[in-house]
């Protein structure tokens, strides 16, 4: 009975690793396979990018326009906004662009009503194939994942994600797709907007505090910007007069400017927008180029020494 149990013990660990060695291989093949996402990661892990300018945001400023910015601000810029993500999971894409790239010299910092909240688990899936890397796994060790999505082989993997992992990519460009990914208006919006509520979680707050800090400390320019929103959306949110109040209040005393772009013409007229919260392509168009202006003025020299506050 001991000499089988031995060996089964064996048998058993020689199949875990066999599979393990089959889940690394299979997560490498996803890694350069046609999954935007997953082609976000492989890139921004693979180094090179080195942006002088870099957007930090969830969907609300992901597909910016860099061509623009980089045509206005003479600047290499990237986006690394992610879907879904508040401050506390954009610091570790963050924190994991500066281990493979240059750190850049602008940031430019999306902020909304759900920047300073706390969340985890959205999408986590993205993040499978690359749970080999020992960076990524520290970095992401506040995201729920379970004890067999982390440790038994292709688990975390569903049928869906296998056929995509299993197709090759083309060859991805250096920069985030231009967009759009979605749709025009749809005229059910504005029945389907349920009511939001700028609010604060403190960790949020700390964290985002330390990466203003840091980054100031690192002779990086910060700048704080508020991305158009439906008018709609904005007057059925709760607390967005408070929530204005504080970005102006957090810029004037971190000594960066803040961009508020809700009350541009735009935010009243519907066909610059895929839905309440994200423009569609032609918005992007027309706010990146007033984006990149609004930029291009508060890096130049003030005379008072202060940076302003301006709302478009």
């Amino acid at each position: 009975m001991k000499k089988f149990i031995i060996k089964t013990f064996v048998f058993a660990v020689a199949v875990y690793i066999l599979l393990a060695a089959m889940d690394y291989l299979y997560s490498k093949r996803c890694q350069v396979s046609s999954n935007i996402k997953y082609q976000f990661w492989s890139e921004m892990l693979a180094g090179g990018i080195d942006a002088d300018a870099l957007v930090v945001s969830n969907s609300r400023m992901r597909l910016v326009k860099t061509d623009i910015l980089d045509s206005t601000l003479q600047t290499r810029s990237y986006s690394i906004g992610r879907d879904g993500f508040a401050f506390n999971r954009q610091i570790h894409v963050y924190n994991l662009y500066l281990k493979h790239n240059s750190k850049p010299k602008i940031i430019i910092q999306n902020v909304d009503m759900y920047t300073l909240q706390y969340e985890v688990g959205f999408d986590k899936r993205q993040f499978f194939p690359f749970l080999w890397d020992p960076e990524v796994r520290s970095e992401l060790r506040e995201e729920p994942f379970t004890m067999e999505e982390r440790f038994l082989p292709f688990y975390r993997y569903e049928m869906n994600l296998f056929r995509s992992g299993l197709r090759k990519g083309k060859k991805h460009n250096t920069r985030p797709p231009k967009g759009p990914l979605w749709e025009d208006w749809d005229p059910l919006e504005y029945p389907r907007t349920q009511r939001h509520r700028f609010n604060i979680t403190e960790r949020s707050l700390i964290t985002f505090i330390d990466y203003i800090t840091k980054a100031q400390e690192d002779g990086i320019k910060v700048i704080l910007v508020h991305a158009p929103i439906v008018d709609y959306m904005l007057e059925n949110a709760l607390n967005t007069d408070g929530m204005m109040r504080f970005y102006e209040g957090f810029a004037q005393e971190h000594g960066i400017p803040f961009l508020d772009f809700s009350k541009m013409d735009i935010c009243h007229d519907t066909t610059y927008f895929a839905n309440a919260l994200h423009l569609n392509d032609r918005g992007l168009k027309v706010f990146t180029d007033t984006l990149a202006e609004s930029i291009r003025e508060v890096l130049s020299p003030q005379e008072d020494g202060e940076w302003p506050c301006l709302t478009h």
